[in-house]
């Protein structure tokens, strides 16, 4: 009921969600994983409707729009950041998504379709290969590719990738230094009970950086927080 109520006030919030059977379909070959926690792929749904809203609130059409994700996995939360633009009919963006897996490595994702063998990020999907022509897909250590990564602005980012402040902080930093007003940041994992000093650390660039910070609680494990620059 809570998960449902939070949904609502988003939607009513951004003005826009995502297609059900789509994400579910998705989240079907991407998220259900073997494990004896229930599955939850609400950040996809989370990140359509902000981005959804950000783009509909661009003047400028013609500007190029860059987003920036850390920790890729199989790649759901691209796709569906992806999926945004393509409902917003917006072409000119990328989304930069970052990984340590390789796509074209073929392991096993303790995932729905793992009994077929191994398989790489891009064999999984292929049936989403129109969504694709957009997102550019960076292998290797987070901080090594953030070194050499030559980007001026990031008008969003989605930061799930080691869940310590070390990480998380090196990843503010990066982002941070190439946004301008109004553009957002989406962090993963934000749940006092799982995560308390990245709880913490949140909470302090709350109190003490440009951005004001929102948080949503999906269930009692997840949270996410949502930072958008005021100044």
């Amino acid at each position: 009921m809570k998960l449902t109520i939070i949904l609502i006030a988003l939607k009513k919030k951004c003005g826009f969600s995502i297609n059900k059977q789509w994400v579910n379909n998705i989240a079907l070959k991407t998220q259900i994983s073997i494990k004896n926690s229930k599955p939850n792929y609400q950040h996809g749904r989370i990140l359509y409707s902000l981005l959804r809203k950000f783009i509909d609130e661009i003047n400028d059409k013609k500007i190029q729009v860059t987003v920036l994700e850390t920790g890729t996995a199989i790649g759901f939360s691209a796709l569906c950041m992806a999926k945004a633009f393509e409902d917003s009919d917006f072409k000119n963006y990328k989304i930069l998504t970052l990984d340590i897996i390789p796509s074209k490595v073929k392991i096993f994702w303790n995932k729905f379709g793992d009994e077929k063998g191994k398989r790489s990020r891009e064999e999984i999907l292929k049936d989403w290969h129109e969504l694709q022509n957009n997102i550019i897909f960076l292998s290797g250590d987070t901080k090594n590719i953030l070194q050499n990564l030559f980007v001026s602005r990031i008008n969003f980012a989605f930061l799930d990738a080691v869940h310590n402040k070390i990480n998380v902080q090196r990843e503010f930093k990066f982002v941070s230094e190439r946004q301008q007003v109004g553009d957002l940041i989406v962090f993963d994992d934000i749940t006092k009970n799982q995560f308390p000093e990245l709880t913490e650390y949140l909470q302090n660039i709350g109190n003490k950086s440009d951005y004001k910070i929102e948080y949503l609680n999906s269930t009692h494990n997840r949270g996410y927080a949502i930072a958008k620059k005021v100044k």
